[in-house]
């Protein structure tokens, strides 16, 4: 069946029983679909009169008669029938969203795991026949430095190309690089949060500590389900689920390493480590581990412990031999973003009591000092982007996303457009205006 996008003149050849949103997906056409296609948000309106099954109740549930007869329809419950023309209106477009990437900073002591050493090799003799590997950690000064395959094959061109002067990058105990010569050579790293709804990854450098860039995307997981219930669900019911949902993630770090690389005119094998945080199921995800267990009594992960792997295991786009630190997990469902949490506040060694709350589709708190610490955790599931909300929205262009109260109400629209909904943090704005004093004393205006 032919399925033709509009406005984007995309054409797909959809099977017929797939749902225009299956298609969309298919084609590279995004459409919004917070409740991962169950038919509960109605936010996936398309625009079709032809080739598409009869109306669901959910449809008629979300629909109103005016709606209905001009054509509307849900993308994920509508399925091809035949030809079709679908048009996608501007409110059910995923645009670009707003991500938060900026935060406080905090003292911290660099102690970075990669090492680089400057040596000079003598050439090896009739008299002293060492072999190169030995040659280099004699000089080195670091003979229990094991080298990797990748450095033992790049010993012998490295050593004879500058007359033996090598630059050696060491990562915990392993000689993993042999560069030629003397050149300054780049010891960078990636800090990744993989948040239910968005992925945000810095790149900083491992020898200052500086913050080299900072990019953000939409997870495209979000596809198959705004919260991770959703995607559990995927994964255990789709032939090829868990597999997408690994692929999704490994692509969207993939294209922000690309983009902050280039942004600080360095290249991804400059990459030594890379340190990854996110909820207990983002986490499996990751790593391509089943999260089915998670979802039922009682709530068991596969793993807390933290894990360090090759970058090369995981298709990151980063120096082979590099090192992927995933933060331990706490729980089933207190993740390792809230370890991230607790050792970026020092929580953990505070004297009096403090509480850290992190609000997002999952929602957790820590609680305690350096006595105590005692977590929890909530889902908020698509809240925040406006899923069960006539006039809610992610936070991108359009969208109210600060309000303010105060005898008059105020708010600011992302893109400084004209409003088209409200997004997560203009909704936390709104309820707590709402709740302060000023509505007891006296009149608000609008």
């Amino acid at each position: 069946m032919r399925c033709k996008f509009q406005p984007y003149g995309v054409i797909v050849e959809a099977e017929a029983g797939q749902t225009v949103l299956q298609a969309a997906a298919a084609g590279g056409v995004s459409i919004e679909a917070v409740c991962g296609g169950r038919g509960t948000c109605g936010k996936c309106r398309i625009v079709a009169t032809e080739g598409l099954s009869p109306l669901t109740d959910a449809e008629r549930r979300k629909l109103t008669p005016e709606e209905i007869a001009a054509g509307y329809r849900l993308a994920c419950q509508a399925l091809v029938v035949g030809d079709t023309i679908v048009s996608v209106p501007e409110e059910s477009r995923i645009s670009q969203v707003s991500i938060l990437s900026d935060g406080v900073d905090c003292d911290a002591a660099l102690d970075p795991w990669v090492s680089l050493y400057a040596v000079e090799v003598p050439e090896a003799t009739i008299e002293d026949q060492v072999a190169d590997l030995d040659n280099i950690a004699r000089y080195l000064g670091a003979p229990t430095l094991a080298p990797t395959l990748a450095a033992a094959r790049q010993a012998p061109a490295a050593l004879r190309a500058d007359g033996g002067r090598v630059t050696v990058v060491a990562l915990e105990g392993r000689m993993v690089r042999i560069v030629p010569g003397h050149a300054p050579v780049r010891a960078l790293g990636m800090a990744f949060d993989i948040g239910t709804t968005t992925v945000v990854g810095y790149l900083m450098d491992l020898q200052t500590g500086a913050q080299l860039a900072v990019s953000s995307l939409l997870n495209p997981q979000t596809r198959h389900g705004d919260d991770v219930v959703s995607r559990i669900g995927f994964s255990r019911d789709d032939p090829h689920g868990l597999e997408a949902l690994h692929r999704d993630i490994i692509g969207a770090m993939n294209t922000i390493i690309e983009r902050v690389t280039h942004q600080a005119g360095a290249s991804p094998d400059d990459i030594y480590g890379v340190a990854v945080v996110g909820n207990t199921t983002m986490q499996h995800l990751f790593l391509g581990i089943a999260p089915e267990a998670l979802a039922r009594s009682p709530y068991v992960p596969a793993l807390t412990q933290a894990l360090g792997l090759r970058a090369a295991e995981l298709g990151l786009f980063a120096y082979p031999d590099a090192t992927v630190w995933t933060l331990p997990n706490i729980a089933g469902w207190v993740g390792a973003d809230t370890t991230g949490v607790l050792l970026a506040t020092r929580l953990h060694t505070h004297e009096e009591p403090a509480l850290a709350i992190d609000i997002g589709t999952n929602g957790e708190m820590a609680l305690g000092s350096r006595e105590r610490l005692v977590t929890c955790s909530t889902a908020a599931g698509p809240a925040f982007e406006g899923a069960h909300l006539s006039c809610g929205m992610r936070a991108a262009d359009g969208a109210i996303d600060v309000v303010t109260i105060n005898h008059r109400v105020e708010y600011h629209v992302i893109g400084d457009v004209p409003a088209r909904g409200v997004c997560g943090s203009g909704l936390v704005d709104l309820v707590a205006g709402m709740l302060e004093p000023v509505w007891l004393t006296g009149e608000v205006d609008g």
